[in-house]
């Protein structure tokens, strides 16, 4: 029976991405959607595209999970491509009409921007599905402690850090119920004009506030009930430790940056 994903879930699976330090995996996840900007050759998709097929592969994770995860963020990755198609006006023109122009540089950027999109979205899902919350809190304390020193509360943004991913799935999951609650009012937005639909979002977007506001509430009642203090020392229950794996995933994460560098330069 397949399991129901949510935006920002964790799965838990016994793998090798989920036995790495979440520092590592912080760390590589931030550099490697980084790189993906970088991306502009067609042997650079196609490199990106398979590393991210065997990151995905030694997860465990199945790719109906993954879409299920990243399907409500095509609406931005088609955004994306769809504005870069109307602004490119420079190149072979394949079809005009007004003020509207679609060129072949348009179609060949829109691709290349959405890829490099694709590539980061996974990237940051994959990372949320393979780490938890609070590995991901104590991997960001761990991070910015040294500048703690100087006065940078380290601590308090990896709390902000945590608390908003904590909170994705659920606030995805308030929103997919109040849409529920529209459809079983009536609400057919599917069947309406763009300007019915903008309409009826309104009230969603109104309910959803109310719930973030009525988490926020419950949250600030949970840490008061437990005495939290941002500034109280601590120790932690699973300290972060580097292993061997962690060296080695470190090692081929380099080798992954230094062949799409080199497919780069070269312009393959």
């Amino acid at each position: 029976m397949s399991r129901t994903v949510q935006l920002g879930q964790y799965i838990p699976t016994h793998s090798i991405i989920h036995a790495l330090d979440p520092r590592v995996k912080l760390l590589c996840s931030i550099m490697y959607a980084a790189c993906a900007f970088s991306i502009h050759t067609g042997g650079q998709l196609v490199f990106h595209a398979l590393a991210l097929i065997a990151v995905i592969h030694l997860s465990r994770i199945t790719k109906g999970e993954l879409l299920r995860c990243i399907t409500p963020l095509f609406g931005i990755v088609a955004l994306v491509a769809i504005t870069n198609i109307l602004l490119m006006q420079h190149g072979t023109c394949l079809w005009s009409w007004g003020i509207f122009t679609i060129t072949q540089e348009g179609l060949q950027n829109a691709g290349i921007f959405s890829a490099r999109l694709v590539y980061a979205l996974i990237v940051g899902n994959m990372l949320l599905m393979c780490t938890t919350q609070m590995q991901l809190a104590d991997a960001l304390d761990s991070l910015l402690s040294p500048l703690a020193r100087l006065g940078f509360p380290a601590h308090e943004i990896a709390m902000v850090f945590s608390l908003m991913l904590r909170f994705i799935p659920v606030l995805a999951s308030d929103a997919r119920a109040i849409s529920e609650a529209q459809r079983l009012r009536s609400a057919h937005v599917t069947h309406t004009t763009l300007r019915m639909r903008l309409t009826l979002l309104m009230p969603l977007v109104i309910a959803l506030l109310s719930c973030s506001y009525r988490h926020a509430q419950g949250l600030g009642r949970a840490l008061d009930a437990r005495c939290y203090r941002a500034h109280a020392k601590r120790n932690p229950w699973h300290p972060l430790v580097l292993t061997c794996r962690d060296y080695v995933a470190v090692g081929i994460f380099i080798a992954i940056l230094a062949g799409s560098c080199a497919l780069g330069i070269a312009g393959i």
